[in-house]
């Protein structure tokens, strides 16, 4: 049996000056979000945006965090799920605020 605890955006990088790299060297920016329960958290039941008026957040993608770890997105552009996690929108180093949604069913 699953049970849902708190995902929560830990971390932002909006202007990252090389120091992570993406698997194609590039230094996007990055978000972490953080499992701050004592349970399991299946990832793909979120969903992340860029702008309040977002009518499909961009889901994530199917893991599952457990108590205490983070997970690394670049937020790129790019929009990829396959080794890294990329969303489809950038952060503005200007200021910007971000969505975390729980995708009810």
């Amino acid at each position: 049996m699953l049970l849902y605890g708190q995902l929560v955006i830990h971390e932002v990088c909006a202007r990252n000056f090389n120091l992570i790299e993406d698997n194609i060297g590039a230094s996007p920016d990055s978000i972490e979000l953080k499992n701050i329960s004592e349970f399991p958290i299946a990832l793909q039941e979120y969903a992340i945006a860029d702008k309040k008026t977002e009518l499909l957040p961009w889901p994530l993608p199917e893991r599952l965090l457990q108590p205490g770890e983070i997970i690394l997105l670049f937020a790129s552009g790019r929009n990829s799920t396959n080794e890294e996690i990329h969303t489809p929108f950038k952060v503005s180093a200007k200021g910007e605020i971000l969505f975390l949604h729980y995708r009810l069913k």
